[in-house]
């Protein structure tokens, strides 16, 4: 989920060329509406932190007691601060720095794919 066209397009393409397969979001809403048309298709969320009506970790708060919930990994321009850092952290969430290589963004997101959940935890590890 990216509300910036120009990033959320060269992401996706990028991904895609890649082999993964991505559908796109551009606020919150869609992300759940795509969930709930994809759900048990979708492995991770890649979401900026903030976005205008619900950000990354809203958009975490509202799938996280679905079934399947994905794994998800923030993309964010500031290092999280306060209650975010603490929610991200006590929520085992990783998170990327903007601007980031995708380099960068295939690592972290491959880490984040292949780890294995721990007990009460579905969605990754700190950044």
């Amino acid at each position: 989920m990216e509300d910036n066209v120009a990033t959320r397009e060269a992401i996706g393409e990028s991904l895609t060329g890649l082999g993964y397969r991505v559908f796109s979001a551009a606020t919150g809403a869609e992300a759940l509406a795509l969930f709930d048309a994809q759900g048990q298709g979708i492995d991770l969320v890649l979401s900026d932190l903030v976005m205008p009506e619900m950000g990354g970790l809203e958009l975490f708060r509202r799938l996280r007691p679905r079934p399947l919930a994905p794994k998800l990994l923030i993309m964010t321009g500031h290092a999280p601060e306060g209650s975010t850092y603490s929610e991200l952290c006590q929520a085992g969430i990783p998170w990327l720095l903007k601007p980031f290589t995708m380099a960068d963004l295939t690592v972290k997101l491959r880490a984040v794919l292949d780890r294995q959940p721990s007990a009460g935890d579905t969605r990754g590890t700190q950044g």
